[in-house]
């Protein structure tokens, strides 16, 4: 068994409000704007974000890079039904300088009092056009590059009222790296230009935005993952390869594994879940092949941000 690396991501989004400067009038102090019933902007802030996973963070919170393309869900009203009702949105890109968040389309409270909740969902960096969404439900396609992360609807008070609710982005699939190496003992000779594909891999789904789940999966297909990879002679661990996102909870993974020096159709190799069974959510695993005569033996480790159980499985 080796190295499995796990990864939770949340990302905490505080929301402020501030009145905003109108055409008639200088900006002044926000809770005279407010009083004179002019427009208040609701501007966001991201606040920590703790992640280690596809999108990367320092251990102060902050994002190593802009996140662009989060987009968002929006419902006015006092009773919002996010099962029901169709939301407007909009697009943000959380900034890794000051984790603000920079609006695409400036929001605004109603002027009528009524209370505003917002959700979010980031289904990836270039992922420009806003996934529609039917009775609560937006469904996401997968390639195993896509790191799907939502927040679920929180209630940011009206006008004269708002709040400072963070919302807190989950992250939704279950992240895989690989790390190759020989035995040296049954072989001693390298294996070079390895590529790992994933076996019936489902790739679609759909996400609830009222409680941020995701399921429904459907449609299998294989999932391309790295390449490129070598086992060296002097039996030493590659370095792990870049993750693949796959559907979450699966209590196994069946990988296709090619390479010089290995049979032309591949070699098959089962890896079973470490953690209660199963490969958990929001959790990055590091799966060490082991290629021995005859056979590959597959380990999993989580490492990182959780404890988990080891496991692995053969391939003759």
């Amino acid at each position: 068994m080796k190295t499995l690396v796990l990864s939770m991501i949340s990302i905490a989004a505080t929301i402020a409000a501030i009145a905003a400067m109108t055409a008639c009038t200088s900006e002044g102090d926000p809770i005279d704007n407010i009083d004179n019933g002019q427009p208040v902007e609701i501007q966001l802030n991201a606040g920590v974000v703790t992640t280690k996973a596809a999108i990367t963070s320092n251990a102060d919170g902050k994002l190593s890079a802009d996140l662009a393309n989060v987009h968002f869900y929006r419902i006015d009203g006092a009773d919002p039904n996010w099962g029901t009702a169709t939301p407007s949105s909009f697009k943000g890109t959380i900034l890794a300088a000051d984790k603000k968040i920079s609006i695409t389309e400036k929001q605004y409270y109603p002027a009528n009092g009524d209370k505003t909740t917002i959700a979010g969902l980031f289904v990836g960096e270039t992922a420009n056009t806003t996934p529609s969404i039917t009775n609560g439900v937006i469904n996401v396609n997968i390639t195993g590059s896509e790191d799907i992360l939502c927040a679920t609807p929180v209630d940011l008070g009206n006008r004269k009222t708002p709040t400072a609710t963070p919302l807190g982005f989950n992250h939704l699939l279950t992240q895989f790296k690989f790390i190759v190496k020989i035995d040296k003992e049954s072989i001693t000779e390298a294996i070079s230009n390895i590529s790992i594909n994933v076996k019936n891999a489902n790739t679609s789904a759909n996400v609830t935005l009222s409680d941020g789940s995701i399921g429904t999966w459907s449609t299998p297909n294989t999932i391309t993952g790295p390449t490129g990879l070598e086992a060296t002679a002097d039996g030493q661990p590659s370095t792990a390869s870049n993750g693949i996102m796959l559907e979450p909870n699966l209590p196994s993974i069946t990988l296709v594994i090619k390479g010089n020096g290995l049979p032309e159709e591949g070699l098959e190799a089962t890896i079973q879940g470490s953690d209660t069974n199963k490969f958990e959510q929001g959790k990055a695993y590091d799966i060490t092949l082991t290629f021995k005569a005859r056979e590959v033996t597959g380990t999993a480790t989580v490492a990182e941000w959780e404890t988990g159980t080891a496991t692995g499985g053969d391939v003759i």
